[in-house]
């Protein structure tokens, strides 16, 4: 039995379809989802959604995915299927990403320092989900 699957970003949606498994990154580590699973609302951190359903995997970086009867959907700030993943610019991004953090100090502003975080991460889930 399958269930709907989409992941959408504020630039709209990165995936619709059915699927029967997905496995998203969770805030707490990895986390499966079949077809009935009690509905629950989890903090994802950017990384590799696998899934059975078309290209099989998309980077996503860091947002809320919410199970419900029939439906899993995930909400995150950047999405990208591991067929439109731009390698160059994925590098570029973690380069950048590190080069940032490198320099931080100890008054860089806490939200700044997440925001490096989640790019790094970001780029790195681009950069595995395109191998």
């Amino acid at each position: 039995m399958a269930f709907e699957l989409s992941i959408v970003t504020p630039a709209g949606p990165v995936l619709d379809g059915s699927a029967e498994w997905v496995v998203v990154p969770g805030a707490e580590g990895e986390f499966g989802v079949l077809e009935g699973h009690e509905s629950f609302l989890a903090p994802v951190q950017p990384g590799v959604v696998r899934h059975d359903g078309g290209s099989g995997r998309v980077a996503v970086s860091s947002g809320f995915a919410e199970v419900s009867a029939g439906r899993v959907t995930i909400l995150v700030r950047s999405a990208v299927r591991s067929d439109q993943v731009d390698r160059d610019a994925a590098q570029a991004e973690l380069e950048r990403a590190r080069e940032a953090l490198r320099y931080a100090t100890q008054e860089t502003p806490g939200v700044e320092l997440e925001g490096l975080r989640d790019a790094l991460a970001t780029a790195e889930a681009q950069l595995r989900a395109s191998d």
